[in-house]
């Protein structure tokens, strides 16, 4: 290893005592250093962040766009889509999974935040979509917004899992 100096440094006050010596190795630059693997953790979060920001004029609240977001990311580039808001029959499904080349949906995804989905009216129209997407053999996935908020990437990777038996 070469010997090692002192920086230079100069903060253009004459008042201050001098920062304390900062030394730098003459073998050690910008070309010895790696290139930092940041972007391999940035860029997932950035367009987790922009779909989210694309998918929330289509939803109706904070837990669809989070749950929304994280089944867009993690089934892009497969044979399936999302769809949120997919109406069906006389009812609005929160998401929907259908092929990408068009077709019928394969499965359908609720996100039951204490909003919509608590008081006597709104669980007997869930019950009433259950039985209706039963009828028609479409599996149909109920999350909690507590799920939801503590688990959407585990709940993406499920959904993953169970579209790769269908596949």
């Amino acid at each position: 290893m070469k010997r090692m100096r002192p920086c230079d440094y100069d903060d253009g006050y004459d008042d201050e005592p001098p920062p304390p010596e900062v030394y730098f190795s003459e073998d050690v630059g910008p070309q010895s250093f790696a290139p930092i693997a940041l972007g391999d953790a940035v860029v997932p979060v950035v367009e987790l962040c922009a779909t989210a920001y694309c998918l929330a004029p289509q939803c109706e609240s904070p837990i669809e766009i989070e749950l929304g977001a994280a089944l867009i990311e993690q089934i892009k580039g497969t044979a399936w889509e999302v769809i949120p808001q997919y109406k069906w029959q006389r009812f609005r499904i929160d998401f929907a999974i259908t092929p990408v080349d068009g077709g019928d949906p394969i499965l359908f995804i609720e996100c039951d935040g204490k909003q919509f989905h608590s008081t006597p009216e709104q669980i007997q129209r869930d019950r009433r979509k259950d039985a209706a997407a039963k009828a028609a053999n479409i599996p149909l996935l109920r999350f909690t917004g507590a799920e939801i908020f503590h688990n959407a990437k585990w709940i993406a990777r499920l959904v993953q899992d169970r579209l790769g038996g269908e596949a």
